[in-house]
């Protein structure tokens, strides 16, 4: 990260307020014993054009590390725009070029939930529930 990152109790604060917290640690293998690198980013606040940049570093940080899979929890994200949603089609990208994947989890924002459903991003990106949740509202 840069220098205008802040160190918090909680986490990184970018300098436009998009806070992230590492839940998750490398080696976190699946129910087969394989030893996947992973980890669970918790995300909180707006990602935006003022911060996306911020974002983009802290995933890059992780990939370049060699994490394969990487689950970000939207649980307090309250807005995405569309730099937001670049940096998360670009590490999808990355990481399924190494075999790995990119996971969103309890989004809560009820405007996100829409927009994933309306950019159809759940096609691309594993996205917690979504497509149950569309299954419903069709019948």
């Amino acid at each position: 990260m840069t220098d205008s990152i802040k160190k918090t109790a909680r986490g990184s604060l970018g300098e436009a307020g998009c806070l992230w917290r590492v839940w998750g640690v490398k080696g976190m293998g699946d129910k087969k014993g394989e030893n996947e690198d992973a980890v669970l980013l918790a995300v909180a606040g707006r990602i935006d054009l003022s911060n996306a940049h911020f974002f983009g570093e802290k995933l890059r940080a992780y990939y370049e590390e060699g994490i394969k899979d990487i689950t970000l929890d939207f649980s307090r994200v309250t807005g995405i725009d569309s730099s937001g949603l670049g940096k998360l089609l670009l590490f999808q990208k990355r990481l399924k070029e190494r075999g790995g994947k990119l996971r969103i989890i309890n989004v809560t924002s009820s405007y996100i939930r829409k927009m994933f459903k309306m950019i159809h991003l759940y096609k691309v990106i594993d996205i917690e529930n979504i497509e149950a949740e569309i299954f419903e509202e069709n019948i």
